[in-house]
C-alpha cells in the first residue's frame, strides 16, 4: 500500500503512549485517539465520523481494539473512502490461516 500517515483508535487513554510508540517504530506516523469517551449508546461509525477528522483518520484507519462486531468494521469501512483494518479480526484470519497449514485435518 505505501501508506505513511495511518490513524489509529484505541480503547482507552491509557493505551496512546504505547501505541504511538508501536506504530512509530514500525515507520508509521500515527495520529492515535482513544474511543474511552464514547457514549455506548453511539455507533462506532458514528463516533468515528463525528470525532475523528479525515486528518486524524490518515491513509488509513487502523482499530488497535479487540472485540468490534465484524458487522460495525463493515459499517465503518462503508462510511469512509479509507481502508479499516482491524486487528482483532486480522489476528484471528491470520491464526486460521496458519493453524490450517499445520495442524493435519482430523488431529
Amino acid at each position: 500500500m505505501g501508506l505513511s500517515h495511518i490513524g489509529v483508535i484505541v480503547p482507552t487513554d491509557d493505551q496512546r503512549v504505547a501505541a504511538g510508540r508501536k506504530w512509530t517504530d514500525a515507520g508509521f506516523h500515527p495520529t492515535i485517539r482513544s474511543m474511552e469517551r464514547k457514549q455506548a449508546d453511539q455507533s462506532l461509525e458514528g463516533w468515528i465520523t463525528t470525532h475523528l477528522s479525515e486528518a486524524d483518520r490518515g491513509e488509513a484507519l487502523i482499530l488497535d481494539y479487540v472485540g468490534h462486531p465484524r458487522e460495525a468494521i463493515d459499517r465503518v469501512q462503508a462510511a469512509l473512502t479509507i481502508p479499516v483494518i482491524d486487528l482483532g479480526h486480522l489476528a484471528v484470519a491470520a491464526l486460521e490461516a496458519m493453524l490450517s497449514r499445520t495442524i493435519p485435518p482430523g488431529a
